[in-house]
């Protein structure tokens, strides 16, 4: 291993964009829920506009709700505020939110992206850390990780460091012993530097790069050549 690797005892990944292209994810996500909220308008006569359902999210994004730091939470709200029009409106919600959520979840993990967390597993404590609602359960990496930290469980999102903070209390380690990946350098980076944790940016979906390249220098920065 490499002076880095061996400090480490415990490794934080973020989900989305670090471990999957995330777009693809949230756009077939979006359009299932929304086609379903067409259909339940339609049946009930009321005019549709999903530019309306944009703008509602776009306002409460902007609000400093620490609640909608919750993306559950967040788009529970925002499809409430929507379908005010509709009778029961709260069951259609619901069923909004199920349809979403179960698409949200289904994430394609390249093949490298495995191969690399079975390397890291085999060395190291995994825990994923995200901000946002993907079930990592429900992805083929889910087993890798020995704890999942989400503001759903109540924790502050990034870059505020609680869940970095967390993992800390929760395997009784030093900052130094935890290294935090992830792709966004105002979120992910900053709670790294606020948690006292090493950092490294791991953005492999950016700019249409090579997977197996990124895949690659994280490694080198953890093991010595030979032993990759």
């Amino acid at each position: 291993m490499t002076s880095l690797g061996k400090q480490i005892k415990v490794i934080s990944c973020d989900l989305d964009d670090a471990l999957y292209d995330n777009q693809p994810v949230l756009a077939h996500a979006e359009q299932i829920c929304i086609n379903y909220l067409e259909t339940e308008f339609q049946k009930q006569s009321c005019s549709f506009d999903p530019d309306e359902f944009r703008a509602i999210r776009k306002k409460l994004l902007a609000s400093d709700d620490i609640q909608l730091e919750n993306m559950n939470v967040f788009r529970r709200k925002a499809l409430t505020e929507f379908c005010q029009p509709l009778a029961n409106r709260e069951t259609i919600v619901d069923l909004a939110l199920q349809r979403f959520l179960h698409a949200r979840s289904l994430a394609t993990i390249e093949p490298d992206i495995k191969t690399m967390l079975e390397t890291l597993s085999s060395k190291f404590i995994l825990v994923s850390i995200t901000n946002g609602n993907c079930d990592p359960n429900r992805l083929s990496i889910g087993s890798f990780f020995d704890r999942n930290y989400s503001p759903l469980d109540g924790f502050r999102a990034k870059p505020h460091p609680q869940m970095l903070q967390q993992v800390l209390r929760d395997y009784a380690i030093q900052p130094k012993q935890l290294l935090h990946i992830g792709d966004a350098l105002d979120k992910d980076g900053v709670a790294a530097e606020a948690a006292g944790a090493h950092f490294i940016q791991f953005a492999p979906f950016l700019n249409g790069q090579s997977v197996k390249k990124v895949v690659n220098f994280l490694l080198k920065q953890l093991f010595d050549s030979s032993t990759i």
